[in-house]
């Protein structure tokens, strides 16, 4: 009974050991996948957050090409989230970076890549480069590349997400020995749930499948158990809503007046007022206003018909469109009326260019027997408010004013 005691022991201790090899080795191997998986997810994170930060700059850039107001939303973006250095938008012609220390650094030797890159730099940093091509424009017109976003992560952030979930392996690994192989393997079919989860959460998003109803997203999201991972999903859910929000209503409505080529009242109600009213909240910055309504318009259509009148219109519009500075926002606001709305401009300096395009448009001679003329009415902040954001009773003193203009004789700007 000894030997076979001796023998049954040296036969379990064997055996014991086999296993022990055999629970080290699966959880070595578990470790270096879980490491693996861990750092796909991130590098994909990673990716998809450049991705959605680069389409809130690209709709500022588009609706308000303001390099300091660029400037502030990158400097906002970076400090949302802690694991960002910097952020650049980068064009042929210009570099708009925050911190502005960074331009110096960056390389733009990736100004050939069509898609997404990610690249791991030998440093404390990794580069997301994410290709910015035009949005607005119209489908008919080819889209054109007009720059890159390049976000900065600081690595160890990186590292640490990777170094988190290879502690959790080891502890996890230690009580899957210390508690048997079916709690191992429930814990590793618990982990994989999870990444599939995630996985599954990115490729909906990224494919836009819009098939899928937002109960049924958000389920997907509470299902996530590994508490990181759900903050993370909740993160890119978030900012994802709130891109696509502004993309629907912007996909199916036009932003551009066909005949004069300026925006429409559509881009005023659905784009400027809710993007830039909150923007003007919160930095008070002067904001000025202009009306300009066509003098006896409607005799000209009578008397020389609608083509005479759309000529007029549509050399108005150019006018206007090459007065006004890059950052203004010319806008048909009715039939003969124009709205301008001056970012940045106190009220004389808005006068100036309507003055100026008066005596543009002063210039043409249309063949009716005598001049083309309009009036204008002029407001502004803070000359005419102490409100910022109140861009309703701006454009009600605009037009009393573009009222009492044509009251005076037409042919006239009137701003007090």
């Amino acid at each position: 009974m000894m030997i076979k005691t001796k023998s049954l022991d040296r036969l379990f201790l064997i055996k014991t050991v086999i296993l022990l090899i055999a629970l080290v080795i699966s959880i070595f191997s578990l470790n270096l996948i879980s490491m693996h998986i861990a750092e796909k997810i991130q590098e994909e994170n990673l990716k998809y957050i450049s991705r959605l930060i680069a389409k809130e700059i690209q709709i500022i850039n588009e609706i308000i090409p303001n390099e300091i107001l660029i400037r502030d939303n990158l400097g906002k973006l970076s400090e949302k989230f802690q694991s960002i250095k910097g952020i650049c938008f980068i064009s042929e012609k210009n570099t708009i970076c925050y911190p502005k220390k960074i331009e110096l650094e960056i390389d733009r030797s990736f100004f050939t890549f069509n898609k997404i890159q990610l690249l791991k730099k030998s440093g404390e940093e990794i580069e997301v480069v994410v290709p910015v091509f035009e949005e607005y424009a119209s489908e008919i017109f080819e889209k054109k590349k007009v720059g890159y976003i390049v976000v900065i992560y600081d690595r160890k952030v990186f590292e640490n997400f990777t170094t988190f979930w290879t502690i959790t392996s080891i502890i996890f690994s230690s009580f899957i020995v210390m508690i048997g192989i079916i709690v191992g393997i429930s814990w590793f079919l618990d982990i994989k749930s999870n990444f599939r989860l995630m996985y599954k959460l990115l490729f909906i998003l990224k494919n836009e499948q819009h098939g899928y109803f937002e109960k049924e997203i958000d389920l997907l999201v509470n299902s996530i158990q590994i508490k990181e991972l759900k903050d993370l999903a909740n993160l890119i859910l978030s900012l994802y809503r709130k891109v696509n929000e502004l993309n629907e209503k912007i996909k199916y409505l036009a932003l551009k007046d066909s005949l004069s080529g300026l925006y429409n009242r559509n881009f005023l109600e659905l784009v400027f007022k809710h993007n830039f009213i909150n923007l003007w909240q919160r930095q008070k910055f002067p904001l000025s206003v202009a009306i300009i309504d066509l003098d006896d318009f409607k005799k000209i259509n009578d008397n020389f018909g609608h083509q005479k009148g759309d000529e007029v219109l549509k050399k108005l519009g150019e006018i206007i469109t090459r007065e006004v500075r890059k950052g203004d926002f010319p806008i048909r606001y009715g039939g003969e009326e124009f709205l301008i709305i001056f970012p940045y401009a106190h009220k004389k300096e808005a006068y100036r260019i309507v003055y100026r395009i008066k005596e543009e448009f002063s210039k043409l001679d249309f063949g009716i027997g005598k001049k083309v003329t309009f009036s204008s009415g002029i407001a502004g902040y803070p000359e005419d408010t102490d409100e910022a954001g109140n861009l309703d009773y701006l454009l009600k003193l605009a037009d009393k004013r573009l009222y009492k203009a044509k009251a005076c004789g037409k042919n006239r700007i009137v701003e007090v």
